[in-house]
């Protein structure tokens, strides 16, 4: 039986949307429905009951749901053996993660990585959170590299890779000369330079600001950090972005961002579906690139905040007062005030 129809059904189960299910599957509405019915013939039952332009499962289908879960995983368990038996140094492994990490960890990874693994072909897809997540769900690409933030307990693996700070970059007029951490209240006194509302640390970030200035002067809110630094460097306002963005050689002062004493951070973490286990090879590409990660965060030249002649005694200091925050200690912070 065509496993392409299967997930299909198990995917419209889960939406109970013909339109989103399409979307997730990347066909048409028309094309997935001709699917369905395809395979309700094959089995002989009714899967879905329409009522109009709506479905529901049927009664056939609830009960024939779990086990199709279970021949698909089963499937997947068996595809990877067979390519792990096959190409045990020759193969493709799609990842998908945002810009800035792209840009921050990758290309230095992978020239080392590809030096070692030469028959081990790494292709990249750049996407949000939520996107990222759709894609692994939809089987686009087999690992994705993303906040901590967007784990999926009951959907997905994880193995932690690292963690990213808050910074505030702005001139020494509005940041002082120290490379300590700044309180967010501090911050939030002058114009902000801020990343749009699909970035992890904004969202951290405007759940901290909410305890101090809950309506602080926002002068840009860009998609790139890059279009940040320009306008900081000119004494527009103070730009908040995260440390895995390189900060450029210059006078602006880079700061990480605190409230109450606690660093405002997030986790960064691989993540893949429980329904298709690694391979070896992406297991050993998981772990080389969180020793990697924790190279680069040591590294004077390449880290962004040491960019910004940060000394990381500073931060050390706040984190041995308090735990660093994570967006889940901020809200929580949130809740108790209100």
């Amino acid at each position: 039986m065509d496993s392409r129809l299967l997930n299909s059904f198990v995917v419209t189960a889960e939406l109970g949307n013909v339109t989103s299910a399409a979307r997730r599957l990347h066909m048409t509405q028309s094309a997935l429905s001709r699917q369905i019915r395809q395979l309700e013939d094959d089995l002989g039952v009714q899967l879905f009951e329409r009522l109009g332009k709506k479905i529901r499962v049927s009664p056939d289908g609830h009960a024939l749901l779990s086990r199709i879960e279970e021949v698909l995983a089963a499937h997947r368990n068996l595809e990877g053996t067979a390519e792990n038996l096959r190409n045990q140094e020759s193969a493709v492994l799609r990842i998908g993660a945002c810009s800035q990490l792209i840009e921050r960890y990758f290309a230095g990874f992978l020239t080392l990585w590809n030096r070692s693994h030469p028959t081990i072909e790494i292709r990249l897809e750049e996407g949000g959170g939520v996107e990222l997540n759709d894609k692994l769900m939809a089987g686009d690409v087999r690992l994705v590299i993303n906040a901590g933030t967007a784990r999926q307990p009951d959907s997905t693996d994880v193995v932690a890779l690292g963690r990213v700070m808050v910074l505030a970059v702005g001139t020494a007029a509005f940041l002082g000369d120290s490379t300590d951490p700044i309180e967010i209240q501090d911050v939030c006194r002058h114009p902000l330079l801020l990343l749009n509302k699909n970035h992890v640390s904004r969202g951290i970030f405007d759940s901290a600001s909410r305890l101090t200035v809950p309506y602080p002067m926002v002068v840009l809110e860009s998609g790139s950090p890059h279009t940040l630094f320009p306008l900081a460097e000119g004494g527009i306002g103070v730009a908040v972005v995260p440390s895995c963005i390189r900060a450029p050689a210059s006078h602006l002062v880079v700061r990480p961002v605190a409230i109450n004493k606690r660093v405002l951070d997030f986790e960064i973490c691989a993540m893949w579906s429980k329904k298709m286990p690694l391979p070896e090879y992406a297991k050993r590409f998981v772990t080389l690139l969180g020793e990697y990660i924790a190279t680069q965060s040591s590294a004077p030249e390449t880290d962004a905040v040491n960019a910004g002649k940060i000394e990381t005694t500073g931060v050390e200091s706040y984190r041995r007062g308090a735990a660093a925050s994570t967006i889940s200690n901020v809200i929580d912070m949130v809740r108790s005030r209100n």
